[in-house]
């Protein structure tokens, strides 16, 4: 295999940047047409995964690596978070309505996104799956808006 990923010393593939960044524009894509094809719960799902290799990318961009540390091969959030080197920035009372935001989506990844795989869509409201949106795209306040100003 060629490309931007090769074997890692422990012999796993490794995660490039460059990986990341085209799977996270990739996800988001595919969240977007499946949430305009009326498939609410997939899009939510991919929308998390997506929030996911975004944090990644900001990990690696913030520590200047060119691929993902085998320290961040999780997908708890709120661990990841504290590798962006924003966590503190989270806590700051200016940052409340982002940190509302990022523990919405924070509990949904992490009580729902598992069970997204399993139920039928209808098991995740319309209203539930347009809070995720809302948390991420919220312009001011979004998750997205705040992580992308730390590339």
């Amino acid at each position: 295999m060629s490309g931007p990923r090769g074997r890692a010393p422990h012999g796993l593939i490794e995660t490039t940047l460059v990986h990341l960044q085209t799977a996270w524009v990739e996800r988001e894509q595919e969240a977007k047409a499946m949430r305009d094809l009326g498939f609410h719960s997939t899009a939510a799902a991919l929308r998390l995964y997506s929030l996911e290799i975004l944090v990644k990318v900001v990990i690696c961009k913030r520590l200047n690596l060119p691929s993902l540390p085998a320290a961040c091969k999780s997908h708890n959030l709120a661990e990841l978070l504290v590798f962006t080197g924003a966590w503190l920035e989270m806590q700051d009372p200016s940052s409340s309505l982002v940190r509302l935001n990022w523990d919405t989506l924070v509990e949904a990844s992490r009580e729902g996104l598992n069970d997204l795989r399993y139920q039928p869509r209808e098991e995740l409201s319309l209203e539930a799956a347009a809070e995720i949106d809302e948390a991420l795209d919220e312009p001011e306040n979004g998750v997205l808006a705040w992580l992308l100003k730390h590339i």
